[in-house]
């Protein structure tokens, strides 16, 4: 096979210059709510498709751009990633040449939890009891009668390279389960 020849699966599509103006001029809303999204005007030149992750799209310029996935793009850029469609496929589907598979539902899903711990308990109270007096300014007999009730704590200090302390974390005692209220502070 000589250099620089094409081997493709599919003959090649040539749209004319009109075609790709009429596929990019199609109002790009009223694409996204013929897809099924569900838009809210966000400001005079935007609208932000809802449960979709931060896709917004702009009414000056016929464009959107996805927060989330970082993917950006006109109307046909928007239904080949949308409808998971090569250029060729979309093109014909916006020009209404051809159909296209229902979109794939797409559901958010979270990221799996990382659970977190108690920090281990420091010798002593001493930076985080000036740290809620000195800096935070709560009275010094409620951070005493709670640190000695055991309803919070220092945690162990972080040492920088100096060997100087920088961090001390204040936790609530309980069970050395996940831990909801945790409250870094910085000790100079």
């Amino acid at each position: 096979m000589a250099v620089g020849t094409r081997t493709a699966t599919r003959p090649r599509y040539e749209f004319s210059d009109q075609q790709m103006a009429a596929a990019r001029a199609l109002d790009i809303l009223a694409l996204a709510q013929q897809e099924g999204f569900e838009l809210k005007k966000d400001t005079n030149r935007t609208f932000m498709a809802k449960h979709s992750g931060g896709l917004t799209f702009f009414i000056d310029t016929n464009t959107w751009y996805c927060h989330t996935t970082e993917q950006s793009g006109d109307t046909i850029k928007f239904i080949q990633e949308y409808r998971n469609a090569d250029f060729v496929d979309a093109v014909k589907y916006l020009l209404g040449q051809t159909a296209l598979p229902a979109a794939p539902v797409r559901e958010y899903e979270p990221p799996p939890k990382k659970e977190l711990y108690l920090p281990y308990k420091a010798e002593n109270n001493r930076a985080a009891y000036a740290y809620l007096v000195k800096t935070r300014g709560i009275d010094p007999d409620i951070v005493g009668q709670t640190m000695n009730q055991g309803k919070i704590y220092q945690g162990r200090l972080l040492v920088d390279k100096l060997g100087k302390q920088t961090l001390a974390t204040i936790g609530c005692v309980g069970e050395r389960k996940p831990f909801e209220n945790h409250f870094p502070c910085i000790v100079h």
